[in-house]
């Protein structure tokens, strides 16, 4: 910051007009780049290693912005981000709201946008594969930025995963194998080969995922977590898990992921559909769970980083 310090020291009396304006329109130039360096923070922030999440607030302005895009008539500011790409938009709402945009002068909107774009390139592998920001667009009234996000954030996820798609729980899934060791250890440590199988729907509006293993027969596991009786079962059956007992035997991080799923019963049984099991009654045991798309996207990645595999994971 030397150079800063000498021009804040500067006698501008002693300097020639010529000189004087040109270094007034340098400071300018850099003032403007500052405010809009400062006011993306929320979206620089995201780059960093301790980011644990997006604030309620930027996901509000998400869903605000995108809904004060839609249609004809907006804002004259507001109608200048139409163009842009989504990722973009996003960057800009995480970061400024609606009423900011409209009130800023046309050159700093365009060098706000200039950095959002540089921002947005950067970080669009979280953009196309948050939940939370895919929530907070679908519950805005822009239908068609819904329905482009849609298919950008599908065809993005697609284009990381290759061509281990399957059919899982009636959708198009993206497959993936993940060792043992790296997120919900006490559920993976069932597998009888220590591999758990990873189901992400290519659809990005379906919230749910799955994790599916194979474990060693087990009387005592069945019945603790599964109440599995086999005189009322018979020697192959699919059964759901009794709710109370996930915690204690799956851990508590499995619980917290099932609850957030859109199938959680919230109560109303004893059982949860969202753990079964496929019964082969003296041989294996095949465990399907329920997981949020955000725990399985994480354990991907966590996955892929252990095995130290080529691709970079999903995000």
């Amino acid at each position: 910051m030397d150079t800063f310090d000498e021009i804040t020291t500067l006698n501008t009396q002693g300097l020639p007009k010529q000189e004087r304006d040109r270094m007034i329109a340098s400071c300018r130039g850099f003032l403007r780049r500052a405010n809009a360096t400062e006011a993306l923070s929320e979206a620089l922030a995201v780059e960093k290693p301790d980011f644990t999440g997006f604030q309620h607030s930027s996901l509000t302005r998400i869903k605000n912005l995108f809904s004060g895009l839609a249609g004809d008539g907006v804002d004259r500011n507001l109608a200048s981000l139409q163009e842009l790409d989504l990722p973009t938009i996003v960057t800009l709402g995480l970061c400024l709201s609606t009423t900011k945009i409209k009130r800023m002068d046309k050159e700093d909107l365009q060098e706000v946008i200039h950095q959002a774009k540089e921002i947005g390139h950067r970080i669009k592998s979280i953009i196309y594969t948050s939940l939370p920001i895919l929530q907070s667009i679908q519950l805005s009234v822009n239908l068609v930025l819904i329905y482009e996000f849609n298919q950008q954030a599908g065809e993005y996820i697609s284009s990381l995963m290759g061509n281990h798609h399957v059919e899982w729980n009636n959708s198009v899934a993206y497959a993936e194998t993940v060792p043992h060791g790296n997120k919900f250890r006490r559920l993976t440590a069932l597998a009888m080969n220590r591999v758990a199988t990873v189901y992400i729907p290519l659809d990005t509006t379906k919230y749910d995922c799955g994790i599916r293993l194979t474990a060693n027969f087990s009387e005592v596991m069945l019945s603790t977590l599964f109440g599995y009786q086999p005189e009322v079962y018979g020697d192959r059956a699919e059964i759901s898990a009794l709710e109370h007992q996930v915690a204690p035997l799956l851990g508590d991080d499995v619980y917290r992921s099932i609850q957030a799923t859109t199938i959680w019963e919230r109560g109303r049984e004893i059982r949860t559909s969202c753990v079964k099991a496929t019964v082969y009654a003296g041989h294996v045991i095949v465990i399907d769970v329920a997981v949020t798309r955000t725990d399985a996207i994480e354990l991907v990645n966590r996955g892929a980083n252990h095995v130290g595999e080529s691709g970079d994971g999903l995000v």
